[in-house]
Order: C-alpha cells, then structure tokens, then sequence
C-alpha cells in the first residue's frame, strides 16, 4: 500500500492544530487573570481594592493593567513548527511582568505565568483532546 501526499488534508490538518494552540494559550491567559483576581495574603494598603501578594504568591489585581495586557498570540505556522504563546502585550513596553514573575533586587519573585500553565494543564489537554473541527475545548 502507498499513500500520496495530501496538500489539502494536511493544510486543513495544521489550521486546525493552530486553532487548537491558540486555545489552549486562551486556557492559560484565562488562568492566570483568575489567579490574580483570587487576591493574596499580604499587605493591606488603602485605596487598594485586594490584599497585595505575599513573596512567592502571584501577582494580585489591583486596578487591572497587567491582567488586560495578557493576550494569547498565534497561531504561526510554518514548515517546521506551529505555535501559540500567552504573555503580556508588548504595547505597553510591559516589563511588569518580568518583574513580578522573576523579582527583583528590592522584590521577591511573584511568579504567575508557570503556576499558570501548571495549574491549566488539564485545559491545555482538552484543548488538543477534542473531537472534530471547531469543538469548543
């Protein structure tokens, strides 16, 4: 038995496995804003609406810049590769990010976007897992 190639199959075939990538960033970046609206155990500061994170806690959202600059990006697809990714804009020059996840010299880390990814794994394997073109995961 031999099999030809498909160009149609297999274009149809990448498209849907973007489709899919970029719903499971959408899973992740929803995940982690959740995470940031579930409020922290540290300092209380007035005219702050939630408790600031603790040292190694995730970030808490307090007026909401951070949790709207993460955006799940893709797909791209070329020859060798096809991707989705989740971060924060890079419209803002948003460095916040970076700083909260890794720390700083006066700031211990607040990571977000890993225990994110952890904590959405399930989500992400829907994601792939579903049936047929065009599921909802």
């Amino acid at each position: 038995m031999t099999f030809k190639r498909n160009d149609k199959f297999n274009a149809g075939l990448r498209v849907e496995i973007g489709r899919r990538a970029v719903r499971a960033a959408e899973a992740v970046r929803d995940t982690a804003r959740a995470r940031m609206d579930a409020g922290g155990s540290g300092e209380s500061y007035s005219g702050e609406p939630r408790r600031s994170s603790a040292d190694g806690e995730s970030p808490v959202n307090q007026r909401g810049t951070l949790s709207d600059s993460l955006t799940a990006y893709g797909p791209r697809i070329d020859d060798r590769k096809i991707e989705a990714a989740m971060g924060a804009s890079a419209d803002n020059n948003n460095y916040t990010i970076m700083w909260l996840e890794h720390g700083t010299a006066r700031m211990a880390p607040r990571p977000l976007l890993f225990p994110s990814l952890i904590e959405a794994r399930p989500l992400v394997l829907k994601a792939f897992a579903a049936k047929g073109a065009g599921d909802g995961a």
